[in-house]
């Protein structure tokens, strides 16, 4: 109920097709969903280019943050790509 995936609109990365990411709002986590092993590293940022948590990439993220709009990117492999969440 409370999980909102939000998608990039642009061409779809290799990365992208490896790892998706949702907010759990209920949980206030951030859940990396993916059928690979998890390595690489993670960082939130605000709209406003502030990182406001960052660390080793796990299944699930801790976020107690406020309600808006983030952005989690995601270094894997030596790729990167940014996911869009929203808060509430």
């Amino acid at each position: 109920d409370d999980i909102e995936l939000i998608y990039n609109s642009g061409g779809v990365s290799e990365l992208q097709e490896e790892f998706s990411v949702a907010m759990d709002n209920a949980q206030g986590v951030i859940n990396v969903l993916t059928e690979k092993s998890l390595s690489g590293t993670y960082a939130v940022y605000s709209t406003g280019g502030e990182i406001m948590k960052r660390g080793d990439l796990e299944t699930s993220i801790p976020f107690d943050a406020q309600s808006g709009m983030y952005f989690v990117r995601i270094n894997s492999g030596g790729k990167s790509h940014t996911f869009e969440i929203y808060k509430k």
